[in-house]
């Protein structure tokens, strides 16, 4: 097994695998209405300290996580 291999099975587990590691399920909507699944991490930060002040900010930062190969094999153009 190739160091590839191994990153990918990895990622699988990290980004995929809703029962044991940290995926949850994406509904992605193209123009046409058409709806794909895709399994990813997520993020959301809704409170952060302002590195430059020091001050507390209420804010809200969502971050989506998918493997490129799982959104080609799902038709899905990343631009």
């Amino acid at each position: 097994m190739n160091l590839n291999s191994i990153a990918e099975a990895d990622l699988v587990f990290t980004l995929e695998d809703t029962a044991n590691g940290f995926g949850v399920d994406l509904d992605f909507l193209d123009s046409e209405s058409a709806e794909r699944t895709a399994s990813c991490s997520t993020t959301d930060i809704s409170y952060f300290i302002d590195p430059q002040t020091g001050e507390g900010v209420s804010s809200r930062q969502v971050e989506i996580t998918a493997r490129m190969s799982t959104l080609a094999a799902l038709n899905i153009t990343v631009v």
